[in-house]
């Protein structure tokens, strides 16, 4: 029996046939407003008794998972019986093909699909199909190629297809599965695109709007500026400020401009598009940049005391050559490269800073140097800080506080030439924000020397654990009780340093951090004389809810 195997598809075709059956188009034309909400009743689609009993099994199934309560083989038969003969087979490919996941976040698309007629209609979407096929741009040519494929085979077996109940949404969901990988590949390609944009382009205002851009986009070629955001704004989450394009008394962001160009691309012959084509490529180039710029930030990177000169500045002219475009995305990569060879020096040498992440100890330096250079610290900044020094050592107190904050005023320099540190031209500008970074952990080492969390009183057991070795160990919803299990029998008392409960949010920084700790407490203890020391346990917990992107890194 595959009951396990298939809960999981069942439960997101569940979510999906739910969501969709809030959008999905009633399928006679309402003519007169005074029938329309009788007609909306007449229409709607119900939840019949078959769906029903395929909910309440999957509840049944997913509350036993949760408790790990036992279940009899009767029992479990029942509940794969109910939810297969309401919607079949099909829900697990669905699911490993990516299907309902683009059903879930393309919601907004889908919605178009469902109701616009320029793709509801036969002869408006042909107009669309036109469009796309008369532009000389190449992405919307294969563009055209998906959705002459995708549309009608989401209009013949869902959007027009007559449907009675919920059971009936979700084989029709399922049906779509039956045109294979390729289907879902071109669905996403659809579904990644603003079909706003297109489906507006058989309107006349949407004329007057393409001359206006056109207009707009020669006199950049003139005028024009590409201004990149700040670190500051993207580190805020300021993402439409990633990049501007300025043209006379103008200011399209990052949103707009992607928006214009679509609008020019699908409207205007190849001709014309000729006189702009620099701008579109200079947009693709500075898209490039403004990414390397902002995952240099979201590192911990920073460039300080560097003469800016012309390849430095936030801004090129739209006039400038296609070279220097070229030349400012290489300076940033090869900034980027750079600060994750220094970054990872950092923390392998100063062992305290695996407790933050570099945008963390940079906005810490930053209160320090504001509490060091005042004589009035007020009990509110000492806590704020003490409260960080407490992920490093949790005894830290407000003497400790002071000590820091004393030291960082009389901090020698020549103390890090100790250290066998990459060397750093002052022209790549990255010296002076390492060095900070290997002060802060310089002086926060006395406090992770004496900090007792790998310490504990207690006589210690085994627990079948590998020393020295990542352990997997796979658990039902109960997996942090076993984790805390696992302290226990160590024995020691699990604190914030020794586990990382993984969410969507948590980053690979967060992740190299507890790894780093580990490593670094591990070492220590091979020298570290004290009698009650054990073994330090660090826990992953629920790796598999990091995001796609944090586990490919």
């Amino acid at each position: 029996m595959d009951l396990k195997e298939q809960l999981q598809p069942w439960i997101e075709l569940k979510e999906v046939t739910e969501r969709i059956k809030e959008y999905y188009p009633c399928k006679d034309e309402i003519k007169e407003d005074e029938v329309k909400e009788a007609e909306k009743k007449e229409n709607k689609i119900n939840e019949d008794d078959q769906w029903k009993a395929f909910v309440k099994a999957l509840e049944k199934m997913e509350e036993i998972t949760r408790t790990s309560e036992d279940i009899s083989i009767k029992e479990a038969a029942e509940c794969y019986d109910t939810c297969f003969e309401c919607v079949g087979e099909g829900a697990k490919v669905c699911m490993t093909t990516d299907l309902f996941k683009i059903l879930i976040c393309c919601e907004n698309e889908l919605k178009l699909l469902a109701s616009n007629t320029n793709f509801t209609n036969e002869k408006e979407f042909e107009k669309i199909l036109q469009v796309l096929r008369e532009s000389s741009h190449q992405g919307l040519q294969k563009l055209e190629n998906c959705l002459k494929y995708v549309n009608p085979v989401m209009q013949k077996k869902l959007w027009q297809y007559s449907l009675e109940n919920m059971s009936s949404l979700a084989k029709a969901i399922l049906s779509l599965s039956s045109n294979g990988k390729g289907f879902v590949e071109m669905l996403k390609k659809c579904c990644d695109t603003d079909l706003t944009n297109i489906s507006s382009l058989v309107k006349d205002d949407d004329k007057v709007k393409i001359e206006k851009n056109m207009r707009q986009f020669k006199e950049a070629i003139i005028y024009g500026q590409w201004k990149f955001g700040t670190c500051e704004d993207m580190l805020q989450g300021n993402k439409n400020n990633k990049l501007i394009l300025e043209i006379v008394n103008t200011t399209w962001h990052y949103d707009k401009i992607g928006k214009n160009i679509d609008r020019v691309l699908l409207g205007v012959g190849k001709k014309e598009l000729k006189e702009i084509e620099t701008v579109i490529k200079q947009f693709e180039e500075c898209k490039e940049i403004s990414a390397v710029r902002i995952e240099f930030w979201k590192q911990g990177g920073r460039v300080k005391n560097i003469a800016i000169n012309n390849k430095d500045k936030n801004k090129i002219s739209v006039r400038s050559q296609m070279s220097k475009f070229k030349e400012y995305k290489d300076l940033w990569e090869k900034r980027l490269m750079k600060w994750k060879q220094h970054s990872l020096q950092l923390r392998e040498l100063f062992p305290a800073l695996n407790y933050f992440r570099f945008n963390e100890i940079h906005s810490l330096i930053r209160q320090i140097d504001t509490l060091s250079s005042s004589n009035n610290r007020s009990l509110q900044e000492r806590e704020s800080i003490k409260s960080f020094l407490q992920k490093v050592n949790y005894e830290a107190t407000n003497e400790d506080v002071n000590e820091i904050l004393q030291n960082w005023i009389n901090f020698d320099p020549n103390v890090l030439k100790i250290y066998n540190m990459c060397d750093i031209s002052k022209k790549e500008g990255l010296k002076e924000c390492r060095d900070d970074i290997a002060k802060f952990g310089q002086i926060l080492r006395p406090l992770w020397t004496c900090s007792p969390h790998h310490h504990t009183i207690e006589k210690t057991y085994p627990i079948g654990l590998n020393a020295g070795k990542p352990n997997l160990i796979m658990q039902s919803k109960s997996l942090l009780f076993k984790v805390l299990g696992l302290f226990e029998s160590q024995p020691c008392i699990p604190r914030a340093e020794h586990i990382l409960v993984c969410n969507e949010k948590t980053m690979k920084e967060d992740v190299a951090c507890l790894i780093f700790r580990a490593i670094t407490n591990d070492k220590k203890m091979q020298t570290d004389m004290h009698h009650d020391s054990v073994k330090p346990l660090y826990c992953l917990v629920y790796p598999e809810k990091l995001t796609p992107a944090t586990l490919k890194q």
